[in-house]
């Protein structure tokens, strides 16, 4: 499943708090979400997988 996010910075200054909040939650998401998974195969042994053994667990 594809989802797309949209990250909102309010800070007035850059690479402040907010800034490096949004860049760590950018790059969790990424992580989560399987960006550069694109051959068969890829995907295994990564936190996603796990993730979603976890949760079809829980069906």
């Amino acid at each position: 499943m594809s989802k797309k996010v949209l990250i909102l910075s309010s800070s007035p200054r850059k690479n402040g708090n907010s800034d490096l909040l949004c860049n760590e939650f950018m790059r969790g998401a990424a992580e989560a979400y399987g960006v550069g998974a694109w051959k068969v195969g890829e995907i295994n042994d990564k936190p996603s997988m796990h993730e979603a053994y976890e949760m079809g667990k829980k069906v």
